[in-house]
């Protein structure tokens, strides 16, 4: 049982719906009206030293990472950011860590303006729950239902980041003797990922549905097929990629770490379509419309495939048919 599957069984139809409810669990953030045009987007992510973030990470980063991604499921949903509630389960009393953890996380809250509120603190295995909050107002949120048989696909940005810069944070690229300023590109994308909320708020007078990728995005892609009762064919050669990214593929390309063999370019698909950690957006809309927008504003999106009427994501690199791996993205549990 993975932990959608947990969610679902145990946790979906546990309460009551009570009034003002627009959107339970199920979706990046749930969704309470609080006036006719206005609904509060909610959501938490929690982290475990040692399956979030490796152990010895510095509390400054930890900090930002935990926030960013949690702040990622607003940006899904074309909500603005406000509140943030923090828990922290601490081993111990740390003074020094915990100036460094409040300096980053201080950091963050004004660069992204939202307001921390509350929290709670205990003792145990280091664990970092954040609950963010954030507003839609004069339009709806977006959600993983509506994508529409014949609309685009896009993502946000570029993808594969997260699975790239893994491999730094994780101490699995020393052998290759990096310069120090990738290595330092690939700390930031790994704790402190560029979220999407610009796009997303451009956004939300076209598209038809959206998710953060966090998972990877064949899992992620998967979430909006289920909820929207559509399929996906994806044209892996149509993925965008950073500078970053490729120097780091290409890097590995000849070296014992690619065990598969893999070009750098399978390297980078595989990262993009499995990896997860990217943060990005993944959002359906009609292409032309997506067209319109782009002449209007300056809007980092690539069309990646379209919306078709069989379930499940398919995968073709321009119409060659790939398979799609059984390690389709992170899950617990699992």
């Amino acid at each position: 049982m993975n932990e959608f599957d947990l969610i679902k069984q145990y946790f979906r139809n546990v309460s009551p719906v009570v009034e003002g409810t627009t959107l339970g669990n199920g979706d990046d953030c749930a969704l309470l009206q609080l006036k006719p045009n206005q609904t509060m987007a909610v959501s938490v992510d929690t982290l475990v030293e040692g399956v979030h973030f490796p152990c010895g990470a510095s509390a400054n980063d930890i900090a930002q990472r935990a926030l960013r991604t949690a702040l990622s499921d607003l940006a899904a949903m074309a909500a603005t950011p406000r509140w943030v509630t923090l828990a922290l389960t601490l081993p111990q009393h740390n003074s020094d860590w915990l100036s460094a953890f409040s300096e980053g996380l201080r950091a963050d809250l004004h660069a992204f303006n939202c307001e921390l509120i509350g929290g709670d603190t205990t003792r145990g295995a280091l664990t970092i729950s954040v609950q963010v909050m954030g507003v839609v107002e004069n339009y709806p949120a977006l959600t993983r239902a509506g994508a529409k048989v014949g609309d685009g696909i896009f993502v946000t940005h570029t993808l594969g980041n997260g699975a790239a810069s893994l491999l730094q944070v994780l101490g699995k690229l020393q052998s290759l003797a990096l310069p120090n300023a990738l290595c330092s590109e690939l700390d930031d994308l790994f704790y402190r990922p560029e979220l999407a909320f610009y796009v997303a708020q451009q956004l939300h007078a076209v598209a038809t549905s959206a998710i953060d990728i966090s998972d990877g995005l064949v899992a992620d892609l998967k979430h909006i097929c289920t909820a929207s009762g559509v399929g996906a064919k994806v044209n892996v050669a149509q993925l965008p990629y950073s500078a970053t990214a490729k120097s780091l593929a290409k890097g590995i390309e000849n070296t014992a770490l690619n065990s598969e063999r893999l070009t750098a370019q399978q390297l980078l698909q595989q990262w993009a379509l499995y990896g997860g950690d990217d943060y990005q957006l993944c959002f359906t809309a009609p292409a032309h419309a997506v067209a319109e927008l782009k002449e209007q504003t300056p809007l980092a999106a690539t069309q990646i495939g379209v919306v078709v009427a069989e379930q499940g994501v398919q995968l073709h690199n321009n119409g060659q048919a790939l398979a799609v791996q059984h390690k389709n993205g992170y899950t617990h549990f699992e």
